[in-house]
């Protein structure tokens, strides 16, 4: 209701920026804004899920102390569409909005994380071997550590499942 009636855009512009955005891809069906709010809600339905696929998911989501974090990452995960003609436009964004919220060291570096590296699991999954060695290094001295690691899962389900619903399968997870 808040983006309907334009406020959600006023406190967080960069949101704003975003206001029936369109990208265009072989997985878009929504706008970009519609489909951060998806991604919300596909987060916050991990509380209670229904079924057993994702209860891994839950898990994970239900421990994890960066809960808002990772929803305000589904609110600004289109600051690189908005931004990629300006060199580091993601990460001043970022930095904007992380001083705008007030948000402790912790809480901008989860944040800063999740925005630069928002699809690497996703291509990795994708377009990587994880059978070679050498990929998955790569991956855990990216991801660094465990929480970082798992903040980067959820929001990619999210995005994938915000994406298109039946792109994310139960084979996906693994």
């Amino acid at each position: 209701q808040m983006h309907e009636v334009g406020a959600l855009g006023k406190i967080l512009p960069h949101f704003g920026e975003t206001h029936c955005l369109v990208r265009y891809d072989n997985y878009r069906r929504y706008t970009a804004d519609e489909h951060s709010l998806r991604m919300i809600r596909f987060l916050e339905e991990l509380e209670c899920p229904e079924g057993t696929e994702l209860e891994e998911l839950s898990s994970i989501f239900k421990k994890t102390d960066s809960k808002d974090i990772l929803k305000l990452v589904a609110l600004a995960n289109s600051l690189a569409t908005v931004s990629e003609d300006e060199t580091g436009g993601t990460q001043k964004k970022a930095t904007a909005l992380s001083n705008q919220l007030n948000l402790n060291q912790d809480q901008k570096e989860i944040l800063t994380f999740l925005l630069d590296h928002f699809f690497v699991m996703t291509e990795f999954a994708f377009y990587k071997d994880f059978h070679d060695e050498e990929a998955v290094k790569d991956f855990l001295t990216l991801t660094q550590t465990p929480e970082k690691l798992n903040a980067l899962y959820l929001v990619s389900y999210a995005d994938l499942k915000a994406s298109a619903p039946d792109t994310w399968t139960s084979w996906k997870r693994y």
